[in-house]
């Protein structure tokens, strides 16, 4: 699991009023729910959320995924996770701890805050799902819950696209990314369709690493 640095996440954290408050217009910001996936089966997938933008060649962006008030208790109830993935099924990013949660998790995890470059002008996938079954506290994050989800991407000569330029989807012309049809089965010609929500989500075809041990 690749680990990013104390100085990322307080320039990260720099751009935010507070916590899951986007203080840049340019930002895109979507709002989901994902249930918890248990323990997964053989041959079985996650369920989550995926979500395409687009990325010019030579670009780069960070994407930040926090929790919400799922039990008007100031706590969370999901284990956040989130990987950021080219359409050939290239791994751009993956983290699961590394920024402070707005709302605490019950499970005593942190969330996700992934860096990325390496874009080559193919569209690009964020994976947003549930860990699993960990937990820090003796109390499990096993009822899933919500998230809000903020995308900065910037061209290679450092100029920040607009929410509407990223296009991230969503809506009726959802594009299906190429690793995931093929790994869902999904026939030739399915492109287009409502956004992945709570629905099988495949793992790319990687090893996405072991959880660091306390996350919190």
């Amino acid at each position: 699991m690749r680990k990013r640095t104390v100085g990322v996440v307080l320039m990260v954290l720099g751009t935010l009023v507070a916590f899951g408050t986007v203080a840049d217009a340019q930002t895109a910001v979507r709002s989901g729910w994902v249930p918890n996936v248990g323990e997964l089966g053989p041959g079985e997938y996650p369920l989550g959320d995926l979500w395409t933008f687009t990325c010019p060649a030579g670009g780069s962006g960070t994407v930040w995924v926090q929790s919400k008030d799922d039990f008007d208790t100031g706590t969370s109830g999901v284990d956040l996770v989130a990987y950021v993935v080219k359409n050939d099924g290239t791994l751009l990013g993956y983290e699961d701890d590394n920024l402070p949660c707005t709302y605490s998790t019950v499970c005593g995890y942190n969330c996700p805050l992934v860096s990325f470059s390496g874009c080559d002008g193919q569209k690009v996938s964020i994976v947003v799902k549930d860990f699993g079954t960990a937990e820090l506290t003796g109390t499990h994050c096993d009822k899933g819950g919500g998230y809000v989800l903020s995308l900065d991407v910037f061209k290679s000569n450092g100029v920040q696209l607009t929410p509407a330029a990223i296009a991230l989807g969503g809506g009726p012309s959802r594009f299906v990314p190429g690793w995931a049809k093929s790994a869902l089965g999904i026939p030739a010609g399915s492109e287009n369709g409502p956004a992945l929500d709570d629905e099988d989500v495949p793992l790319p075809p990687f090893a996405l690493g072991a959880r660091v041990t306390g996350g919190k």
